[in-house]
């Protein structure tokens, strides 16, 4: 067997274990909504709530957005050395553009998930990344030539950063839009989609790769074909979602009504001492 194999099956089965252990629900909600949406939900059979969110038209615009950027990064990361190799590029400088990816992604993606957190921004967020990643894409278009290896990773690592770090802005938004349906729902769906969209992206890229015209004319269509498709598909309803913030605002009505009981005692409390 391979090594390469076996290090992997024993990573993923080593990942699983944890899945076995893992409660349907959390003993105790983290947050006054997830309660509030919790006793809503409680008795809802899991095929309900999908349906519920699969029907939802600002998630069904947040689905697009979601499986366009997760079906074009997957393409686009898995399809890299064949971008690259009618320009000269090996396939171990081809995996150094992959690693710049995955790592600047990683390391934004744990700056921005607290972030995200703090600040709530989820809709300004979602749609400043989505423009940056689709330039990217764009630029990639142009960039990838011989001897622009320092541009190409420069791109590679700026792609990484704008990707990852819109996931967690991405599944917030997605839980918002939603609320009170469950967050399993609509991030199952979204991950669904995601690779489902990656799968059609990259058998597509495949067929349109073309090394002949690359080298001959710098042309690399399914580069074109990618930013095309965030452009249109990515950035256009990334716009049109302007749905409100439902969680935080189920949040913001629990603490007035917290706020209000709280005066309400004080007032009772100090008209019985008097």
């Amino acid at each position: 067997m391979n090594t390469s194999v076996l290090v992997c099956a024993i990573l993923a089965i080593v990942a699983i274990l944890p899945a076995f252990l893992t409660t349907d629900r959390p003993p105790t909600p983290p947050s006054p909504s997830a309660a509030e949406a919790l006793a809503m939900t409680q008795e809802e059979p899991f095929h309900v709530s999908l349906r519920k969110v699969g029907t939802n038209k600002q998630f069904q615009l947040m689905m697009v957005v979601f499986g366009t950027f997760a079906g074009c990064f997957n393409a686009f990361t898995s399809l890299i050395s064949q971008f690259t190799a009618p320009y000269g590029y090996s396939a171990n400088e081809a995996g150094y553009f992959g690693a710049a990816i995955v790592i600047a992604g990683l390391v934004s993606a744990g700056i921005a998930g607290p972030m995200t957190d703090k600040y709530k921004h989820y809709k300004t967020i979602c749609r400043t990344l989505v423009v940056v990643s689709t330039m990217m894409y764009i630029l990639f278009i142009f960039v990838v030539r011989r001897g622009a290896f320092v541009g190409i990773m420069i791109v590679s690592v700026l792609l990484g950063v704008a990707s990852f770090s819109v996931l967690p802005a991405a599944l917030e938004l997605a839980v918002e839009i939603t609320y009170p349906v469950t967050p399993a729902s609509s991030t199952s769906i979204l991950w669904t989609f995601g690779q489902l969209m990656g799968i059609i992206f990259l058998l597509i890229s495949g067929e349109l790769q073309d090394n002949q015209l690359s080298e001959t004319k710098g042309i690399n269509p399914p580069i074109i074909f990618l930013a095309a498709c965030c452009v249109l598909f990515g950035m256009v309803p990334g716009f049109m979602i302007n749905s409100p913030y439902r969680r935080l605002e189920a949040e913001a009505a629990f603490r007035k009504r917290e706020v209000e009981s709280m005066v309400e005692v004080m007032a009772t409390e100090a008209a019985e001492d008097k």
